[in-house]
């Protein structure tokens, strides 16, 4: 199923043609039969023929931009209106969610009092002591359907009048309520803002992340309302109003470039779990103290043959678990989501068909883990997940629910260690958990787990949705224009580099295209990179040379002007900058292979030869170094040494197809054509898909003017291709 069916109607909204927008969603109204928006779109037609027949018969109409732009708005909420529609219609999720929240929706007015009245009741019922246990589960299962119903009717919700916005507003912020209603019920609008962009919605999360006190509460707002993706801020100025407030205040600022890398960490959990399964935990299951059997967990038993052949093993044993530990621990306080592959399978829970549930913050009286609660209650692992688990909300209660089905095969002395905070593993300090920044992590994990595992996750649109060759950059939030001047120059360097270093050149390039301050030499350097990166060559230059000019002592932008002119094919010019920096650092390797390789491309091979000799004999095992020596002695009078340095080079671990290449030339020059034979079948062994010969017979045309001064004509190349 094809949820983005109005996306395109966005698009043209967006781009301010509103006439084709209307024909396209009385189109798409009709094919679909969403008949109960059909008087809304009548309305607006009516209203745009009439501005269409004054605008015919030449009547100057002084309010005209003011209507157009009122009509644009409301386009759009009959858009997102119908877009809801059809996703109430075709997607079980919003059908369920729906017809769960109808009722709440015909009495909005009752719903403070209920949620109001849950804190008191908990409160009254906590003075009965263990004599209200029965009554608690009872108060909670109650909310709990109440919840489910709350966040279905704000997950459906039509475009928001302003009553509707300030009274969810306030309701939220409300103290009256449970800190984890006012949370579940952000993530309800963060989800429904997502899918169907309401700018009375999106101002709303902005306004509960500048008011209020609690920190949680807080995160959940700024991670809502800076993933939204906004396609139409020019039809909607309270916006970029509202992103002026927010230009002043320098936590923000903070918090939203922390976010922004933060984000990059979750997409790449996949990438980590495989480091983790393939790198870590092998180590870690093969030193650990137990067996895992189809019949339970049991200890290994002492091999006594180890003491004696090996008395220091155990030691060392823990010493390879300590380093693991610690290198996952690193990386989760990188950012990385070192659990998601751990728990991906741990989500097929029926409790993860309930949406709300993914959003719920983890608490023991949920009443779907009553079981797994009541299991253990002789155990205080429940209360120790609660209070020091390193995992998400999401992950907790899959723990939760899988110990359920595993508590009874635990050996004694396990199920002991379970009410240790150790029975976790490594672990957040409580100050490291209080921080914002984790705070923020955690929620993300648990909207990343949705967002990936979730049965119904296409029907809900996903921020961090990316291609594997990073073409699609709509992952990055801030590169959308309503956040220019919400980054500091320093913060708009640190993001930068953070996409330089992680390769995510297009996003690197769209960021600085809205924050670059031209002004800046570092922002230009940085820009500069990208454009090369992108294979922008020319603007790469013309940008490298912007920063010389300022500062022509920054030798990242010299060392950037050559790459460009190498990858341009302007060896010349890009040995002049080459000798620039080798004149500056005689003892930089890259910087003298890099100008004897233009040295040889401008085919001065005697001058090339002094700088290849010098780098052989201070790195005389490196590779690289060898294949430029090679090629030179191969164009010298020096033959026979070329054919010596390329056996050295063929017979070597890392040896790469081009040295069977440049070996087999080697050999035929001097006349060796049955070696040269062999290493040419080589090469051709190494090209993947047959496509070997073809690829040959591409570089002997490259070769022609060498091959042919060494006395190998067109005949003898075509005889040694079909002797291949």
């Amino acid at each position: 199923m094809n949820y983005e069916i109005f996306k395109p109607v966005r698009l043209l909204i967006a781009d301010q043609q509103l006439g084709e927008a209307l024909h396209m969603i009385k189109s798409l109204l009709a094919s679909n039969q969403l008949f109960a928006l059909s008087a809304e779109l009548e309305s607006i037609e009516n209203e745009y023929t009439l501005m269409l027949q004054y605008f015919e018969q030449g009547f100057e109409d002084p309010q005209r931009i003011i209507l157009f732009e009122r009509l644009l708005r409301k386009t759009w909420r009959c858009a997102n209106n119908a877009d809801l529609a059809f996703h109430i219609k075709n997607c079980s999720t919003f059908g369920y969610a729906a017809t769960k929240g109808e009722k709440l929706r015909n009495d909005q007015e009752g719903i403070p009092k209920k949620l109001e009245n849950f804190t008191s009741d908990l409160a009254i019922n906590e003075l009965m002591g263990d004599s209200g246990l029965e009554q608690e589960a009872k108060i909670y299962d109650e909310h709990h359907d109440f919840i489910m119903a709350l966040f279905g009717m704000l997950l459906t919700e039509r475009q928001w009048s302003k009553d509707t916005a300030n009274f969810f507003l306030q309701l939220i912020l409300s103290s009256n309520i449970h800190i984890n209603d006012a949370l579940v019920l952000t993530s309800a609008v963060h989800l429904s803002l997502h899918n169907f962009f309401d700018p009375l919605k999106w101002i709303v999360l902005v306004e509960i992340y500048q008011h209020a006190h609690d920190d949680r509460l807080r995160q959940r707002a700024l991670v809502g309302w800076s993933l939204t993706e906004i396609i139409a801020a020019d039809i909607f100025p309270e916006l970029k109003d509202k992103m002026k407030e927010l230009a002043f205040d320098e936590q923000t600022h903070k918090q939203i470039t922390e976010l922004q890398m933060q984000l990059y960490y979750c997409m790449d959990a996949e990438n980590d779990h495989e480091e983790i399964k393939k790198e870590i935990m092998p180590n870690l299951i093969k030193n650990n103290g137990f067996n895992i059997t189809p019949f339970g967990i049991t200890e290994k038993e002492d091999d006594t043959m180890q003491d004696i052949l090996n008395p220091h093993a155990e030691e060392e044993a823990m010493e390879e678990m300590e380093r693991n530990y610690k290198k996952m621990m690193d990386m989760q306080k990188a950012g990385s989501d070192i659990y998601f592959g751990g728990f991906a399978q741990m989500k097929r829970f029926a409790f993860f068909q309930t949406v709300s549930n993914w959003f719920s913050p983890f608490y023991v009286q949920h009443p779907d883990i009553r079981m797994s609660v009541d299991k253990m209650r002789d155990s205080k692992f429940m209360q120790v997940l609660f209070d020091h688990g390193p995992f998400c909300d999401s992950d907790k209660y899959s723990f939760a629910l899988a110990m359920r089905t595993v508590i009874d095969r635990l050996p004694d002395n396990l199920k002991e260690m379970l009410d240790s905070q150790e029975a976790l593993g490594p672990t957040m300090s409580d100050e490291e958990k209080q921080t914002s920044a984790y705070i923020r992590r955690m929620y993300l994990q648990d909207i990343y787990r949705f967002h990936k595992l979730f049965t119904d996750k296409n029907a809900f649109y996903n921020p961090f949705k990316t291609e594997k060759d990073f073409e699609n950059t709509e992952e990055l939030f801030l590169g959308n224009k309503i956040y220019k001047g919400l980054l500091f120059d320093d913060e708009v360097i640190v993001l930068a580099k953070f996409l330089l270093k992680r390769k995510r050149y297009k996003a690197m390039q769209r960021l600085l295209a809205i924050h670059a301050n031209s002004e800046s030499t570092q922002h230009c350097l940085l820009w500069a990179w990208a454009y090369f990166h992108n294979q922008d060559y020319d603007r790469a230059e013309e940008m490298f040379h912007t920063v010389l000019g300022k500062m022509p002592e920054v030798e990242s932008a010299r060392n950037g002007l050559a790459k460009t002119l190498v990858r341009m094919e302007r060896y010349d010019e890009a040995g002049e900058q080459y000798k620039v920096l080798v004149d500056a650092k005689p003892d930089n390797k890259t910087y003298r292979l890099n100008l004897t390789v233009c040295l040889i491309q401008k085919e001065q091979y005697d001058e090339a030869l002094k700088h290849a000799f010098q780098l052989d004999y201070e790195h005389p095992d490196d590779n690289n170094v060898k294949r430029v020596l090679a090629w030179c002695l191969m164009h010298t009078e020096k033959k026979e040494q070329a054919v010596k340095k390329y056996g050295e080079l063929t017979k070597s671990e890392d040896a790469v197809k081009d040295d069977f290449l440049n070996a087999g030339y080697s050999q035929w020059i001097m006349g060796q054509t049955t070696s040269a034979l062999a290493l040419f079948r080589q090469f051709v062994a190494m090209v993947p898909n047959n496509k070997g010969l073809s690829l040959l017979q591409e570089e002997f045309n490259k070769e022609t003017l060498f091959l042919s001064s060494h006395g190998i004509d067109k005949y003898q190349r075509i005889m040694m291709i079909d002797a291949i």
